[in-house]
C-alpha cells in the first residue's frame, strides 16, 4: 500500500511512503513493514496529483524483490483529471504473469509522456525504531516467531484479514 505525491514540469518527481504485509502459511498476516517509494522522470509532462496504490503480489519470487532496493526503467504515458485517469506503461522488467496486481486511485491534474525510473526501498531504520527490534524487512514479514502486532497497527492487520477471508 503506497501513498505518493507526483508533480512534473519536464522533470518529474513522485515520492511517498507505504507499508507491506505478507500472508503467512497459516493464513494470518505479518505486521505492516514500512517502505519508501518514489519515481523520477523526464519528458513532456505537466501537473501534480496524489497517487494511492494497493499492490497484490501473488508470487513469492516477486516478494523477494522487496528485500533490497529495487529499480525499474520504462516508458509511461498518462493523463489524470479527477476523478478519471488513463495510463499506459511499458516496464523493462519481466515478472511471472500475473504476479502483481495494482489498484490505483489518483487525484489532481497531470498529463504527460515520459521516461522514468522508480523504486520501492525498505525503511529498516524506521522499522527498528517502531517495532523496537533489530529485524529487517524480510525478517519482519516471514521470521518465526512472528513479530507481535502492536496496538498501533492492529486495526490495519485486522482490516486486511477481514477483507481477504
Amino acid at each position: 500500500i503506497t501513498n505518493q505525491v507526483n508533480g512534473g514540469l519536464v522533470l518529474g518527481l513522485r515520492y511517498g511512503y507505504g507499508v507491506v504485509l505478507a500472508k503467512q502459511p497459516d493464513g494470518g498476516w505479518s505486521v505492516p513493514v514500512l517502505v519508501n517509494a518514489g519515481e523520477g522522470s523526464v519528458g513532456l509532462q505537466v501537473g501534480a496529483n496524489t497517487v494511492e496504490t494497493v499492490y497484490v503480489i501473488t508470487d513469492r519470487e516477486a516478494v523477494a524483490n522487496l528485500y533490497s532496493t529495487r529499480f525499474n526503467i520504462g516508458v509511461d504515458a498518462r493523463a489524470v483529471a479527477t476523478p478519471h485517469a488513463v495510463n499506459a506503461e511499458k516496464v523493462n522488467e519481466t515478472l511471472p504473469a500475473p504476479s502483481i496486481y495494482a489498484f490505483t486511485k489518483k487525484r489532481g491534474l497531470y498529463a504527460g509522456a515520459n521516461i522514468k525510473t522508480g523504486w520501492v526501498a525498505r525503511d529498516d531504520e524506521t522499522n527498528f525504531e517502531f517495532y523496537q527490534t533489530d529485524r529487517t524487512l524480510p525478517e519482519l514479514l516471514f521470521a518465526r516467531p512472528r513479530t507481535p502486532v502492536t496496538a498501533e497497527v492492529a486495526p490495519l492487520v485486522n482490516y486486511v484479514a477481514q477483507i481477504t477471508r
